[in-house]
């Protein structure tokens, strides 16, 4: 009789606290899983080398992903270097949280591209060489 007592109020604490609290946890999981992750996320160029007589420029697109590998859509990316100029610094990322940059130099040398998404610093950085 006591253990038939005794499930019934675990089984009624939990539907309870479930119902009281449900929507409060699929915020918190739902925010969860909007949050950059920094080892997910990915910067790609399309060359890592080219002349300064290169007016394509060099592509870069970086992707901003969650801990488990999903695109984050509408996320802030800031890119920069030391040697060249980007067309545009920062943009928005799309659905499928990905934004291109393009990089031109009129000047040889090794430019090193740092990126941030919302804010938070990616921790690595790509070398790009321009030559003559």
């Amino acid at each position: 009789m006591y253990l038939f007592f005794a499930v019934f109020i675990v089984i009624f604490i939990l539907t309870f606290g479930f119902v009281l609290f449900g929507d409060n946890i699929r915020l918190f999981t739902r925010a969860s899983q909007n949050v950059v992750s920094l080892n997910k996320s990915l910067m790609i160029a399309s060359s890592l080398e080219t002349t300064v007589k290169d007016v394509k420029g060099v592509t870069i697109t970086v992707f901003a992903r969650n801990e488990e590998g999903f695109a984050l859509a509408n996320k802030k990316v800031q890119i920069s270097t030391n040697l060249g100029s980007f067309i545009s610094s920062e943009e928005t990322t799309d659905n499928y949280g990905k934004v291109v940059f393009v990089l031109n130099s009129q000047f040889p040398g090794e430019a090193s591209i740092k990126t941030t998404i919302d804010s938070k610093l990616l921790p690595y950085e790509l070398k790009i060489k321009f030559s003559l």
